[in-house]
């Protein structure tokens, strides 16, 4: 661990001791929710930087309208994690989820591959359905585990996005559907 990290732990601590930001008494499952929290912005800002080659690599309008609409909702998403970081007052954008940021690496060979023309839709449902489904379950973690939080703020953020995430995900079920039923036919 480098020592900007440890620092940052520390400072923590000593904010979450004073009662300072809505924390309790600081303890490491309250650490380990902080750390899920920034993982989980990381995974916002990546799915972001991609969806621009998602949209443009899809060949279904009904896929590519779906993506315009939720690239604004997603940005709201990222805009509610940042809010709650910064009210905590443990906002440190340089932790990454790094299992996120390997899926993240593969939507992007496939999008390298094909250097901006046409994917197969089967292909970037597929890896967008994993990704959304990985955010479901973080966001699912910090819905449970929200009672660290003393604001029902943050867990009214909380529900409303990972509400938005599966309907997005039913969306995308419709659309993968669809787009195998295409193929049979």
């Amino acid at each position: 661990m480098n020592n900007t990290h440890k620092d940052k732990k520390t400072s923590v601590k000593d904010r979450s001791q004073e009662n300072v930001s809505g924390l309790s008494e600081m303890d490491d499952s309250v650490e380990v929710y902080m750390q899920l929290l920034q993982e989980t912005s990381s995974t916002e800002r990546s799915l972001m930087s991609v969806l621009p080659g998602l949209t443009e690599g899809c060949t279904s309008v009904d896929f590519r309208e779906l993506l315009y609409r939720f690239k604004d909702q997603i940005a709201g998403q990222a805009d509610r994690l940042e809010e709650m970081l910064d009210d905590l007052g443990d906002h440190d954008s340089g932790i990454a989820c790094l299992s996120f940021e390997l899926l993240t690496a593969q939507i992007i060979d496939i999008l390298d591959d094909h250097r901006g023309g046409r994917v197969e839709d089967a292909q970037l449902l597929t890896w967008l359905r994993r990704a959304i489904h990985f955010q479901i379950a973080s966001y699912r973690s910090l819905l449970l585990n929200a009672e660290k939080l003393t604001s029902e703020k943050y867990r009214r953020f909380l529900q409303l996005t990972l509400s938005e995430k599966q309907e997005f995900d039913t969306e995308l079920e419709l659309i993968e559907t669809q787009n195998a039923d295409s193929k049979i036919s």
